[in-house]
């Protein structure tokens, strides 16, 4: 498989596909997943293959599309200490069908995630797709599971594929979009599971006895796909890895690494209603009005000042604790900040301290909303990502659509796609540091200072340079496609 990339595009092979989450757009939005999902199926669904997506049916989906779901069957689910009713619905999604999976005793809640019964919740979702696969006489070539909360499928249909050919033809692939969240539970709380040990139990939890549902994910699915290529080579390292650097590194034989996209016509600061102005690469000029705009309406001033972002979650991996070590750095060298995002109490906290201070150059807003989000990026100079690990962020690539100049540190996702500006070839659209040290952070910092006030050709040629980028989902889609084609092969 060393040779997939090279191979995206040959003669197509007409597949079905089988995506299986607990979210996608429009229906659930938690993670990035939600948009991994709704894109790679349409760009399938472009490429004539067969696709179906299948996902819970949650409280807050029932009560939105109830009038436009069409009822399908029903069965029930052996959950070992008791049996439980599934029932089917379906919606058909701009080509794309989508099968929910609906419970009144698991699904009919307010939380997506988060529930005391969790454990019992996933089994019942993970065992009632491969019974819909029996039920409707389904027969996917591929399998496609996200994260944890559906990893036991590929343990499943390994299991059924010892006495049940059909199972056997049918591929899995597990892509990975977080690996902090791996479904940890008392043993005792996964009777339902029916799974072998070897397959579920967590040797290296030390703490009670445990299951592990994305341990059982990696060693049983057919190939595992990270949203980046450089992740794949951290995630072996016991820094990276969450405690699975020893299963990633057994099983790095089926590994890859695949940069996630962006929806194009979606993010296009030359149509995009929700920023003040718009722009694009022939009228860059133009952007300055959004610069002014954000500052009036988050109450900053100074528009001379440098007017830099934080966009996200607001977590000590994702550096914010080196961006709390350098704030009055920071704001006392003419620079405008706009902190947007939730995450740790104690950072929160220390941000919200220095707004206070610095009420005229500081914005903190602790929530998230999509179109400030936007509309941020379409106005700051600078975007700062100093992440410790990063295994699937996007948000440098809406950045850079929107002209804005990424600050990141060389890792993941960020490392995969953000340059350093190289001052002899032009190439490059943003501003990389190494080291985890706010010392490093804060050099980065002082070079798009000097950038913005010295070399102010060179700051065009770095937006232009990102706004010029493709990362649309057409390439992914046929590096997946291309994985699955070759699973396919080998199982002939």
């Amino acid at each position: 498989m060393q040779e997939i990339e090279k191979k995206a595009g040959r003669a197509e092979q007409k597949l079905k596909i089988m995506i299986v989450s607990t979210e996608t757009v429009p229906f659930i939005k938690v993670t990035n997943t939600s948009e991994f999902v709704y894109n790679t199926s349409r760009s399938y669904l472009n490429r004539h293959h067969e696709v179906l997506v299948v996902m819970p049916l949650f409280r807050s989906i029932k009560t939105k599309y109830e009038s436009s779901l069409r009822y399908i069957t029903n069965f029930t689910v052996d959950m070992n200490f008791s049996i439980h009713t599934a029932s089917i619905l379906s919606l058909d999604v701009e080509g794309v069908m989508h099968y929910f999976i609906d419970s009144e005793t698991y699904f009919n809640r307010n939380r997506i995630i988060g529930e005391e019964d969790d454990c019992e919740r996933f089994i019942f979702f993970n065992k009632a797709v491969i019974k819909l696969i029996d039920e409707l006489d389904l027969a996917p070539d591929i399998i496609n599971v996200q994260d944890f909360t559906t990893s036991l499928i590929p343990s499943y249909v390994k299991k059924r594929a010892i006495s049940d050919e059909r199972f056997q033809k049918i591929k899995t692939v597990l892509t990975l979009h977080n690996i902090r969240n791996q479904g940890i539970y008392p043993a005792e709380d996964s009777v339902a599971c029916e799974l072998p040990s070897s397959m579920i139990m967590d040797d290296e939890y030390k703490f009670y006895p445990s299951v592990n549902f994305l341990k059982s994910g990696i060693e049983s699915s057919d190939y595992i796909t990270f949203p980046s290529p450089s992740f794949k080579e951290e995630c072996q390292s016991p820094y990276s890895a969450e405690r699975l650097d020893k299963i990633f590194r057994a099983n790095s034989y089926k590994m890859i690494g695949i940069l996630d996209g962006i929806d194009y016509m979606r993010y296009d600061p030359s149509r995009d209603m929700s920023i003040f102005q718009n722009f694009d690469i022939d009228n860059l000029e133009d952007r300055a009005v959004n610069k002014m705009g954000l500052m009036n309406y988050y109450n900053l001033t100074g528009a001379d000042r440098i007017l830099m972002c934080v966009v996200g979650k607001l977590y000590t991996r994702k550096g914010i604790d080196l961006l709390v070590d350098n704030m009055e750095f920071i704001l006392e060298n003419n620079i405008n900040l706009i902190v947007m995002g939730t995450g740790e109490p104690n950072l929160e906290d220390e941000l919200i301290d220095y707004q206070l201070k610095y009420p005229e150059h500081l914005s903190v807003k602790l929530y998230m909303n999509e179109k400030e989000a936007v509309r941020t990026f379409a106005g700051c100079d600078f975007h700062l990502m100093p992440s410790r690990s990063e295994i699937a962020s996007i948000n440098q690539l809406i950045a850079m659509r929107y002209g804005a100049v990424p600050i990141v540190r060389e890792t993941g996702t960020l490392k995969d796609s953000v340059r350093e500006y190289n001052k002899f070839t032009k190439k490059g659209e943003g501003i990389v540091f190494t080291n985890q040290t706010s010392r490093d952070f804060r050099n980065a910092i002082l070079k798009a200072k000097d950038i913005y006030y010295n070399k102010k050709d060179i700051l065009n040629r770095m937006q232009l340079n990102g706004m010029k980028k493709d990362f649309s989902w057409q390439e992914t889609a046929d590096i997946y496609l291309q994985v699955f084609k070759e699973l396919v092969e080998i199982g002939k």
